[in-house]
Formats: C-alpha cells, sequence, structure tokens
C-alpha cells in the first residue's frame, strides 16, 4: 500500500505541475498616445488565404509632437516614416486569432471616440505618405479610454465656443488594448514590405524586440515648451495642429473651403473652464486662415471603419 500512495502522489504532482505549465498566459495592455485615427479592418488578409480583424492606427506627423515611440522601457523611435508597421510576436505579424470583431470597451466605460467619414472607395493602405505613420495591431479582446477631455467640434470659425454648452462633449484623449494572452513573451514591431502593406508579409523586425512585462507604450508625445509664458504652450497649439492634421489625413479638401467630408466638426474647439486671458491667444495659425482669438482643448482621437474590400488571392 506504501508503494501504491506515493505513485499516486507523484502522478497528482505530475498533473498539477502540467496543468500550471499549459494554463500559463502573457496578458498585454498596449497604451496608445497622441494624435491616432484608430480603423476596424474586418477582411485583413493574414498571407494564407484567411482573412481576421485588425486594427490600424494612423498618424499624421503633427507639429509639436515628437517621433512615434515603441517601448516597454527600452524602445525606440518608429523610423522611418511614410511606412506601414506591424506588431506582432517574433515571427507573424498580428498573430492569433482574436476574439472579437471591432473594438469593444467590455467591462470598461463607452470608448469616446469622434466618428468620422472616409472618401469613397478610401483604403488605409493606400493612404501612407511620406509624412506620416500606419501601424496594424491585433484586434484585442476589449479597450478603454486612456484619458477623456471636454471638446466642442464645429464646422468652422462661425460662432465662438461656449464653455459647458449645450454642444461639449467628453472626447478620449489615448486609449488602451487589452489583450488576456499574448502568444509570447516577446513583443515586435514589424516593417511591412512596401509593395505588400495591406497584407504585410515576410516583415522585417524595425527595431530591438521588447520583452512583454504588462504594458507597451506606443506614443507620440508633445515637445514640451521652454517657456511656459509663451501664448502657444498656455492656449495648446499642438492640439489644434493635430486635430487638423487628422482631419486632413482622411480627406484632404481645405477645411476653409467648406466642403471637406468631415466639415462639420472640423475643428476643435474649447474646454470647458480654460479660458486663459484672450491675448494669449491672439492669432494662432493651424490652417491656411487664422484661429480666433479662443484657447482650445485637448484632442480627441477619431476612430474610423473600413469598408469592405475584396479578399486578395
Amino acid at each position: 500500500m506504501r508503494i501504491r500512495f506515493e505513485s499516486v502522489i507523484c502522478f497528482f504532482a505530475l498533473l498539477t505541475c502540467a496543468s500550471s505549465l499549459f494554463a500559463k498566459t502573457h496578458p498585454l495592455d498596449v497604451a496608445l498616445e497622441g494624435p491616432w485615427i484608430y480603423l476596424e479592418d474586418a477582411q485583413f488578409d493574414d498571407g494564407s488565404g484567411h482573412t481576421k480583424p485588425v486594427l490600424v492606427v494612423m498618424a499624421p506627423n503633427s507639429t509639436g509632437h515628437n517621433l512615434p515611440i515603441f517601448s516597454t522601457g527600452r524602445g525606440f523611435q518608429i523610423l522611418p516614416s511614410g511606412h506601414v508597421y506591424c506588431l506582432g510576436d517574433t515571427t507573424t505579424c498580428a498573430p492569433g486569432t482574436p476574439s472579437q470583431s471591432k473594438l469593444v470597451s467590455g467591462n470598461y466605460p463607452d470608448l469616446r471616440f469622434v466618428k468620422v467619414k472616409t472618401m469613397p472607395g478610401w483604403k488605409w493602405y493606400q493612404s501612407i505618405t511620406q509624412d506620416s505613420w500606419i501601424l496594424i495591431l491585433p484586434m484585442p479582446d476589449s479597450a478603454s479610454n486612456n484619458g477623456v477631455d471636454h471638446i466642442t467640434l464645429e464646422p468652422g470659425f462661425a460662432a465662438p465656443a461656449v464653455p459647458n454648452g449645450t454642444s461639449e462633449t467628453i472626447g478620449s484623449i489615448g486609449m488602451y488594448l487589452h489583450y488576456a494572452d499574448w502568444d509570447t513573451s516577446k513583443l515586435t514591431l514589424f516593417r511591412c514590405a512596401d509593395h505588400k502593406v495591406d497584407r504585410c508579409d515576410n516583415p522585417q523586425a524595425a527595431g530591438a524586440p521588447q520583452d512583454n512585462y504588462g504594458t507597451l507604450s506606443i506614443s507620440m508625445t508633445v515637445v514640451p515648451e521652454t517657456d511656459t509664458t509663451y501664448y502657444p504652450s498656455r492656449c495648446e497649439y499642438h492640439v489644434r495642429a493635430a486635430y487638423h492634421a487628422m482631419i486632413l489625413f482622411l480627406d484632404s479638401t481645405p477645411l476653409n473651403s467648406g466642403r471637406n467630408r468631415n466639415q462639420s466638426q472640423g475643428y476643435i474647439a474649447i474646454h470647458r473652464n480654460r479660458i486663459p486671458p484672450a491675448p494669449l491667444c491672439r492669432w494662432q495659425r493651424v490652417t491656411p486662415r487664422p484661429m480666433r482669438r479662443n484657447c482650445l482643448g485637448r484632442s480627441s482621437l477619431i476612430s474610423g471603419r473600413s469598408t469592405p474590400r475584396t479578399k486578395k488571392v
């Protein structure tokens, strides 16, 4: 009986160890900060003849912002611009089978995006410019706001914004992507081949793979003002410059023409209870015409959705 009992104990211990081994996961949060445009592509070709949903984030180079950084602690700048990049494991772009087909907040509060339109026939993989970045990310299990702010969106300069007015709303200024289980302990940013950016076949690593310690930061931070009394630092000019660049990335029709696809929300206006003295904000130029003398709030992120496209063969 002694031998049999010890055998049972050993067998149980082995099962426990094996169960623990297979249950090990690598959860990951991706913190996105900066003037990113978010787009859901439900038919991304993974290069094996199958399609799956992915999240595409795009950012034009904007006045007052640093170059984007990819880092879990000792990362690197995403260079050069004008290319498509993809978050992957050690070998594959956007690995795994997503549990969601679109962005969902799950148990988190609702996502506070500004919904925008694209031009008819617009494709994200045909929209890269030499002064912008496009990143392909696996569709997360859930997402949450990485900060919010009070904003008012307007079609033009016709009427001044009213603090705490009825048109003021809450907008996201960043986002967290939550992945319950990342495939490996490594995070690699791949640069996609220029002639196959929509599929990202045979990608090349853009920098040293990062260890997954739980959070990855993909950020475009603001260049700090050395003189905080100077009016751009008081009025957050980088917000307006970034917002307009994002709108014009989707439709290059000048906002002062009144015919932009997103004209109804082409201008981001004043933040609640943040009205410094008007002379600090006089005649700031972020478009071909001068801005009015109001100061504006922090940028809202823009969310779009891709149009269906035929599967590539």
